[in-house]
């Protein structure tokens, strides 16, 4: 009993636990310290540039790829709305609204494995 109240009473002052810093926090820190000088310093700042340009213009294709997506679920829902039953129009309006979506799911799809794949970089 005496055991775990000194432990509770002595919980406080113990170090905080930190987890091991991978190989890419300790350089940062490194260069951190030594005022990013060095040939890793650079190297990791030139990638980390690379790679948040590279996502940012995937991701904003992306985007436009979706916003033209949605654009065209709309006509197509207008299309299908307009057609009045006419077979040839309702079947035309049908294929603009499925491969919308298609589109739709596919620059989804598209979207997270780009931010998950450079995420890891």
């Amino acid at each position: 009993m005496m055991a775990v109240g000194l432990v509770g009473v002595l919980a406080p002052t113990l170090p905080a636990y930190a987890a091991p810093k991978s190989n890419d926090n300790l350089i940062q820190a490194s260069c951190k310290e030594n005022g990013n000088a060095g040939p890793l310093c650079k190297k990791a700042s030139k990638n980390a540039n690379v790679f948040s340009m590279i996502k940012t213009a995937i991701n904003v294709v992306l985007s436009m790829i979706g916003i033209v997506a949605v654009i065209m679920l709309i006509i197509g829902g207008f299309r299908y709305v307009v057609s009045a039953g006419e077979a040839a129009a309702v079947k035309s309006a049908k294929n603009t609204i499925l491969y919308a979506i298609v589109g739709l799911v596919v620059a989804i799809l598209a979207f997270t494995i780009v931010n998950f794949v450079v995420g890891k970089f």
